[in-house]
């Protein structure tokens, strides 16, 4: 993956499978490390200014490349919904804790890897 470069969709997929199956050890024994190092990793391509944040504009960006965002407005509610202290901007922690609160929740009704998203 070249840093700092436009990513491709087939890229972005790669380099989270390498990211994935080098930290199959690490998540059966932190989850909370695993999504950070991943939101790491998404700070470290999306965050295109180097700011330590990612704007809406780089959010839609990240939103559109891996598949998560379907259109500007689910883009913008789920950045809302990350932006934990209203700053319009995310930082590392707002999306580690809210993606951990999305891909791990025990709830059977939310959406979420534990919840109702993965069948």
């Amino acid at each position: 993956m070249d840093y700092g470069k436009e990513v491709e969709f087939p890229e972005f997929c790669e380099g989270w499978k390498r990211l994935a199956t080098s930290d199959l050890k690490l998540w059966s024994q932190n989850k909370t490390t695993l999504i950070r190092r991943w939101g790491d990793v998404v700070f470290d391509i999306f965050d295109k200014d180097g700011s330590g944040t990612i704007s809406l504009d780089e959010w839609k960006a990240y939103g559109r490349v891996s598949g998560i965002c379907a259109s500007d407005a689910d883009a913008e509610e789920t950045f809302k919904h990350c932006d934990l202290d209203n700053s319009g901007k995310l930082d590392v922690d707002e999306m580690t804790r809210q993606h951990l609160g999305f891909w791990y929740t025990l709830d059977p009704q939310a959406d979420g890897l534990y919840g109702n998203f993965v069948p």
